[in-house]
């Protein structure tokens, strides 16, 4: 997929594309409200859901990424990474693609931070670990029609 830049307007993308970006903006936004109205423990129910066959859809993956990267920096509100992960992890999981979202802290000087980042297999979707120790994992099952 191409990169929006200033001489390329996000106005010119294909059909494809512009429902992937309205997708991402979507789960973006659920995601957000999510957070705040539903008990993170719910929230985590949900996404333990076991998936009957584990997939990497490297097409998929990539379309999704693409579409985050594309997207998170043009909304007008702050997307922190656990909306991130949370709306890619949907869009993986709607796509067939398992994935693992993990949540870490780290202690500066005198701050404790928390952070959330996601993976499939090998590959880091949204985030880094960085320096942050991993304290809990949440395996995000593929969707899987009846």
């Amino acid at each position: 997929m191409r990169w929006p830049t200033d001489s390329y307007k996000l106005t010119r993308l294909s059909l494809r594309e512009g429902l992937l970006l309205l997708e991402a903006v979507g789960w973006l936004l659920l995601s957000h409200a999510a957070i705040f109205l539903i008990k993170f423990q719910r929230i985590t129910k949900w996404m333990e859901t076991k998936a009957r066959t584990p997939s990497g859809n490297s097409a998929a993956m990539s379309d999704v990424s693409w579409a985050m990267r594309v997207i998170v920096p043009r909304t007008p509100w702050k997307n922190g990474c656990l909306v991130q992960t949370l709306a890619t992890a949907i869009m993986l999981r709607q796509r067939g693609v398992s994935s693992t979202l993990y949540l870490g802290v780290a202690k500066d000087s005198s701050n404790l931070m928390a952070h959330s980042w996601l993976s499939c297999g090998n590959a880091v979707m949204i985030g880094e670990r960085r320096h942050f120790h991993t304290i809990s994992t949440f395996n995000v099952g593929s969707k899987v029609s009846a």
